[in-house]
């Protein structure tokens, strides 16, 4: 059987890969055991309440070279950049409309459902103008 594999393959581990291990099951059991003692968001990695942490030191380290506006995390300057290379990714199935952010679009999907019509299509623009 599978669990007797992984048992087996865990009692033979180190501890660093126990750990390992255990840190991989939080992405199986939706255990987020890292608390932010600021604001008290709950975390499943240590690594991403590090970078959280930065909202509330202010630590802006990653820099946008077109404009010079700083971020505190790569990927909030990735997202960024987006408005200055005009990307837009995210392409609704339904309508044709754009977005730079996946989040956009998926509040923008709520204005095709009648139980939930709202005004969702900020930053979109149609993809085939």
């Amino acid at each position: 059987m599978m669990e007797d594999f992984v048992v087996e393959q865990l009692s033979n581990a180190t501890s660093k890969e126990l750990t390992l291990a255990e840190v991989h099951q939080h992405t199986h059991t939706g255990e987020r055991p890292y608390l932010c003692d600021q604001c008290g968001k709950k975390f499943r990695y240590s690594s991403n309440l590090k970078v959280h942490k930065r909202i509330h030191n202010g630590e802006r380290s990653y820099l946008c070279d077109q404009c010079g506006k700083k971020f505190s995390s790569s990927s909030n300057l990735k997202v960024h950049k987006r408005i200055h290379n005009g990307e837009r990714s995210y392409l609704c199935d339904q309508c044709g409309k754009s977005f730079r952010q996946s989040a956009h679009l998926k509040r923008h999907n709520r204005t095709h459902t009648p139980e939930n019509p709202v005004n969702a299509d900020h930053e979109a623009v149609p993809a085939f103008p």
